[in-house]
Formats: structure tokens, C-alpha cells, sequence
């Protein structure tokens, strides 16, 4: 990446900072200064430095010229929307999902109004969710249960993230039906009948997780 390049997208991103900052009201901006200043030095600085090599490291793996990618609008929104994420999460995880989503709101010329609702769901969404999301798209459909036997809804997600405490699991298949991205089963639906597998994700379900796509 040149040099030149290299200035654009850290000036995008250091617009995404300024704009979170800005978000903090006069009267608690000016009591909260000090406090941002050293947090800044010491947390917020190490999380930017992570997220431009999550960054910088994503473009480079893109076969298209530097120039038309930190020309593209569509781009230069999503850097700084991305950016104002990235700074609030401690997850390595996050910051690297963040980098793919921005990269493909370039790879496939996203609309700004489907780019926004994208990028509020990863902002609100735990690695779990990403991880359900991930499951059901990769693995359930194709996959064989315990003596051929098909699990439950509920029983279904217990069995693949046992180790998740069954009330944030609830919680979090909750607000995926309620985000419109799961399909609505009840905790004792059946997930099979006569040898057919229910699809649980929805459209705006496959649709989210080609944006995260790595």
C-alpha cells in the first residue's frame, strides 16, 4: 500500500474516532477530559493500532486498485462507521469481523441503507450471536444428530453451545428472532419433520452473514 494510501484510510479513521468523541455532551466532555486523555494513551491508541492492521491487512487481500477502493463512498462510510465500532470493543474477534464487513460493503457494492443496519447489528451483537449465525449457515443443515434423531429448537442450541449458560443462550436466540435474522420456532418445535430440515435462518439472516464473510 502506498504511502499516500496508507494516509487516506488512517485519516478516515481518525474522523470515526473524533466523531465517537464527539458523541459525549459539553458539561460531561469537559469533566471527562482528563480521564479520555489517558485512556486514550492507553487503551483507545492500542485498539486503533489493531484495528488499521485488521484493516490495511484486509485491503491488501483485495485485487483492485488502492485508489478506487478509499475513492468509493460507499467505502469511506463504512471505514468510519466500522472505526466508531471499533474503538468501543476490547474483541480482537470483533475488530477482524468489523474489517471483513467493511471490505465486502466494497466487494459487494452494498447500499448504504443495508451497510447501516449491518453495522448497528454488529455493534449490538456478542461473538455468540456471530457465532449461532455462523453455525447455522455452515453446519446445521448438513448435519446428523445422535442416532439420526433430530433435536428440538432449544435442544439444538444446547447441544452445540453447551457450555453457555442456557439464559444468555435464550437471550441471545431471542434477539436474533426479534432482529428478524432466525426464523420464530418455539423452544419444543420440532427442526425436522418426515426427514425435512427446517431452514432457521432468514433471508436477512444469509444475507448478514455474507457480510461477515472473512
Amino acid at each position: 500500500m502506498s504511502m499516500k494510501t496508507n494516509s487516506k484510510v488512517n485519516s478516515l479513521i481518525d474522523i470515526g474516532t473524533k466523531t465517537v468523541l464527539g458523541f459525549l455532551p459539553g458539561p460531561i466532555s469537559a469533566a471527562f477530559s482528563a480521564i479520555i486523555d489517558n485512556v486514550k494513551e492507553s487503551v483507545f491508541e492500542k485498539r486503533f493500532s489493531k484495528w488499521k492492521e485488521d484493516v490495511v491487512d484486509k485491503i491488501g487481500q483485495l485485487e483492485a486498485k488502492y485508489e478506487e477502493i478509499v475513492s468509493n463512498n460507499s467505502f469511506a462510510t463504512a471505514l468510519i462507521k466500522t472505526s466508531e465500532i471499533a474503538i468501543k470493543t476490547e474483541s480482537d474477534e470483533k475488530r477482524k469481523i468489523l474489517a471483513a464487513a467493511l471490505v465486502n460493503t466494497y466487494k459487494q457494492n452494498i447500499e448504504e441503507d443495508k451497510m447501516v443496519i449491518y453495522l448497528q447489528l454488529i455493534e449490538k451483537y456478542s461473538i455468540l450471536h456471530v457465532k449461532i449465525i455462523r453455525y447455522l449457515h455452515d453446519e446445521y443443515m448438513s448435519e446428523r444428530f445422535f442416532n439420526n434423531k433430530a433435536p428440538t429448537f432449544l435442544a439444538l442450541f444446547r447441544i452445540k453451545f453447551h457450555n453457555v449458560e442456557e439464559i444468555y443462550l435464550k437471550k441471545a436466540l431471542s434477539d436474533l428472532q426479534n432482529d428478524c435474522l432466525l426464523e420464530r420456532f418455539h423452544d419444543d418445535s420440532l427442526i425436522e419433520f418426515q426427514n425435512h430440515r427446517f431452514e432457521l435462518l432468514t433471508k436477512l439472516g444469509n444475507d448478514f452473514y455474507d457480510y461477515l464473510s472473512q
